[in-house]
């Protein structure tokens, strides 16, 4: 090898890691200016309409998600149909059948209480006109006592206690199982054979 031929070897030896270094600075160039250009297209403005758009996505896929559950949660999981649910609060607020009867040994029907009776049922003595809503029961031809009142006592029915209630509206009160009431006391309850004495008329009061 001639000494130029050594000369130029040597000089090629000594620009190949220029070489190496420029071609790294140019791709690194590039790259740069590839983020300048992104960063510049990707304003702060354009990224915060970029997260709302995110945001609003997210909260359609989460309501899309609530839809789905309270779907299904709506659903009657057991299967039952309208009309068994509507049969069930018919069969709860239904009323109870009963009868008032005279306390003694015959125990005499003086009226049977059903779902046909026209409630509020009032008890008293045939005198006056009666002009109530309701139904009304004359006790003359089971007592000739007379202080009992023309409309002595009032009964109603409660559907959530599921229990009828006498209210003592006479001006001479109501004895409830030995126990007196007047009308400022409200409704009692009525038990099952609860003992009513009207002017010293004795009936039962029985749940069929």
């Amino acid at each position: 090898m001639t000494s130029s031929e050594e000369t130029f070897a040597t000089i090629v030896d000594c620009m190949g890691p220029i070489y190496l270094q420029y071609a790294t600075w140019m791709k690194m160039k590039k790259l740069d200016k590839e983020i300048s250009s992104m960063e510049k297209s990707l304003n702060r403005q354009n990224l915060e309409v970029l997260l709302e758009n995110e945001v609003y996505r997210a909260c359609l896929d989460q309501n899309d998600l609530l839809e789905k559950v309270n779907n299904i949660s709506s659903k009657n999981p057991k299967g039952y149909k309208d009309e068994d649910k509507k049969n069930k609060e018919v069969k709860e607020t239904k009323r109870a059948n009963a009868k008032i009867v005279v306390d003694d040994a015959n125990e005499k029907l003086i009226v049977e209480i059903n779902e046909n009776t026209k409630l509020p049922l009032f008890l008293g003595r045939e005198g006056k006109e009666f002009k109530e809503e309701g139904t009304f029961i004359n006790l003359r031809p089971f007592t000739d006592s007379k202080t009992v009142s023309h409309l002595h006592a009032q009964i109603d029915y409660d559907p959530k206690q599921r229990v009828y209630q006498l209210l003592s509206i006479g001006r001479n009160g109501t004895h409830i199982d030995g126990i007196a009431h007047v009308r400022e006391q409200g409704e009692c309850s009525l038990i099952d054979r609860a003992m009513i004495q009207i002017g010293g008329f004795r009936m039962k009061f029985v749940y069929c």
